[in-house]
């Protein structure tokens, strides 16, 4: 279903809730949120060793964007900063008792310190078949279409497209990236976080 206006598609990942040895990971008696695995306590510093900021303070949704943007690490921090990248390391393991902050947004779990990271081992995410049938609502104003994703995808990274949207001033979407191409737009989307992309 389309409708005047502008191009949409999702970058979103389907992720289960799953958990392993009855609900722990390993011997150290870790509950997994979405998978996730424990990878150990690392140092942290100015040039971060997880690169990229995820906007969030809560576990859970630091490991799902993590995911959907394809990172394969996760790294809590001082009470609930979220880092994630696809290396860690750079500064050394430290013992898993300098992690030692409860997460502010849930207090049962640890996130990191002060220059620490509790660092996890992300799920690999689900292959994308453009067809997963996952409804998405787009709310702007008085236009309040829900749609359902198909077989039909974008082919320069596999997105399944929502439809064509209406779009104002005040606009629908972030602007995140100006004068760019559609590869580069779906790229800095999935980077940011963000469930969608529109050109």
């Amino acid at each position: 279903m389309t409708i005047a206006g502008i191009e949409v598609y999702t970058a979103s990942v389907t992720t289960t809730t799953t958990t392993t040895g009855g609900g722990t990971s390993g011997g150290g008696g870790y509950v997994s949120i979405i998978g996730e695995q424990p990878h150990g306590c690392y140092k942290d510093a100015g040039k971060r060793d997880l690169e990229n900021r995820l906007k969030t303070a809560e576990p859970k949704e630091c490991f799902e964007l993590a995911v959907k943007a394809g990172y394969k690490y996760a790294g809590l921090q001082y009470g609930g900063e979220c880092w994630a990248g696809n290396k860690v390391g750079n500064y050394g393991k430290r013992p898993d008792g300098e992690c030692n902050m409860n997460c502010k947004k849930d207090p049962s779990r640890k996130c990191g310190a002060g220059w620490r990271n509790s660092v996890f081992t992300m799920p690999a995410a689900p292959e994308g078949t453009g067809a997963t049938g996952e409804k998405h609502q787009l709310i702007f104003g008085k236009v309040h279409q829900q749609t359902q994703e198909v077989g039909t995808s974008d082919h320069r990274m596999g997105l399944p497209y929502l439809g064509c949207f209406v779009d104002r001033n005040q606009r629908d979407l972030t602007p995140i990236n100006w004068n760019t191409s559609p590869t580069e737009c779906f790229k800095a989307a999935r980077e940011k976080g963000f469930e969608f992309a529109s050109m």
